[in-house]
């Protein structure tokens, strides 16, 4: 997918009729990060993906499983269900060919382009959002 296409299919968050991902929307994904908080870039296009892992471990408590330069797991203390964030999951046809894999395997997934955020939640219906 295209940047282009991306943008003329995506949804804001007026779209959004989750409320868990509203509320992960506005509080989360697309905040600010804290005063004083120093976030690595781990190359390019990473820096968004960093702050994500950041952001996320921080508002839900979240343990870090495994974290490489692609994607990073996180399994919650507070049972909210395990987390995926994909570093560029559209940089290459191979790359989104996993994207879709690993969509499969989650519940929820959110794709916002430059980083893709899965996660496993009983309590979510299957859904899959495009946002910006």
């Amino acid at each position: 997918m295209t940047r282009i296409a991306y943008l003329i299919k995506a949804k804001t968050q007026y779209d959004i009729h989750s409320p868990f991902v509203f509320d992960l929307y506005r509080e989360v994904l697309f905040a600010s990060l804290p005063d004083g908080a120093q976030v690595a870039s781990l190359g390019k296009g990473s820096r968004r993906y960093c702050e994500m892992c950041y952001k996320l471990t921080h508002h839900f408590s979240l343990q870090q499983v495994s974290f490489t330069t692609d994607a990073a797991l996180f399994r919650s203390t507070n049972g909210i269900g395990d987390f995926c964030v994909v570093n560029c999951p559209h940089r290459s046809r191979q790359s989104e060919r996993q994207w879709d894999t690993l969509c499969a395997n989650y519940n929820v997934s959110i794709d916002l382009f430059d980083v893709g955020l899965l996660l496993t939640n009983p309590h979510l219906h299957s859904q899959h959002f495009l946002l910006r």
